[in-house]
């Protein structure tokens, strides 16, 4: 597997704009659009990766998901953004990297601002500059 050379496609500013804005008022579900396959789907439509299907539908609750990752090899979702993006430095954030929040979710970053899928709020934002982690797409 290994991380692959970020690589984003023409227009894929449009596309984080766009995704974000359709993200709005999607609701948080495990399995459909927690963070980790949020965040994948993003990935692949800016990098024309195909990762989010290797993760669709293999669980349906926080257990579920915990338990896809384990058998996996992974711990956290860190891991596994680590196995499909290259990580950069923290202090290189840019807008449309993935990054992370200090809570382990992933999110995109949009600049200032990055957004995370929350349970029970769904897509919330939050101060890039505390983001703990980053990786290129």
């Amino acid at each position: 597997m290994g991380p692959q050379v970020a690589m984003k496609r023409e227009g894929w500013e449009r596309f984080l704009n766009d995704y974000l804005a359709a993200s709005q008022t999607l609701p948080f579900e495990w399995g459909v659009s927690d963070c980790c396959l949020w965040v994948a789907r993003y990935a692949d439509g800016v990098s024309g990766s195909n990762h989010a299907l290797e993760w669709q539908g293999q669980y349906d609750t926080e257990e579920g998901a915990r338990s896809v990752m384990t058998a996996r090899g992974f711990s956290c979702p860190a891991e596994i953004a680590d196995a499909y993006r290259p990580r950069k430095d923290i202090k290189y954030i840019g807008r449309g990297d993935i990054v992370e929040h200090p809570t382990g979710a992933l999110g995109i970053c949009a600049g200032r601002k990055s957004y995370f899928m929350k349970a029970g709020a769904g897509l919330v934002g939050f101060d890039t500059l505390k983001c703990t982690a980053a990786w290129g797409v």
